[in-house]
């Protein structure tokens, strides 16, 4: 069993390479590419948008019961998009490296939501989960 990292970047963060653009979700992305950053330490990356964070949060709330960050919703949105990929049995580690309790009026609060990306609810209630 050899691990496969996969780093998880939002859309608009040029340190993969991609455009810059505004982000609603702060701490996730960036503008420049940081010094520390090693291209080629990770086998795959996975660009996600905002509302992909959003979702990714709630579905762990919903789930699991663990209020995280904009940047944790990410990475729960990543493995929900290489699942498919993953071969039968894998195990899959995430890293849930920021607590919920600052996204409360943003990614937590329904109207919020609603503001900036519509009717999006259904994405990520009982029955999307399947």
């Amino acid at each position: 069993c050899v691990p496969t990292p996969v780093a998880v970047d939002a859309e608009g963060s040029v340190i993969f390479g991609d455009k810059t653009k505004p982000r609603l979700i702060p701490g996730h992305g960036a503008g420049v590419v940081p010094d520390l950053f090693q291209p080629g330490l990770e086998d795959d990356h996975v660009l996600v948008s905002d509302l992909d964070c959003v979702v990714g949060c709630r579905r762990l709330l919903h789930s699991e019961a663990i209020l995280a960050g904009g940047s944790s919703g990410g990475v729960i949105s990543a493995i929900l998009k290489l699942h498919e990929q993953l071969p039968q049995g894998s195990n899959c580690v995430a890293i849930i490296c920021d607590r919920g309790e600052r996204y409360l009026d943003t990614i937590y609060d329904d109207v919020w939501v609603s503001e900036h990306f519509g009717d999006v609810a259904h994405l990520w209630q009982p029955s999307a989960l399947v």
